[in-house]
């Protein structure tokens, strides 16, 4: 990421995003505060986990057309 957006610090990786899909802010916006970090954190973790079992077991063009709407 460009200017500094991304930074490694005591034992953990800070980063700032700008959410635009409404529905991504929906789903934070409902995350108590204190326990941000810890469910984005898990939700990235979840999403990659997802991401590598539906190319493992399905074709390119449904993989494609499944997350379609996250682009």
């Amino acid at each position: 990421m460009k200017n500094g957006t991304k930074v490694k610090k005591d034992n953990g990786f800070e980063f700032k995003i700008k959410l635009c899909d409404p529905r991504a802010i929906q789903i934070v916006e409902n995350i108590p505060e204190d326990k941000l970090n810890e469910v984005i954190e898990k939700y990235i973790v979840l999403g990659d986990m997802v991401v590598s079992h539906a190319s493992i077991s399905t074709s390119k063009e449904s993989v494609e057309n499944f997350f379609a709407p996250l682009q």
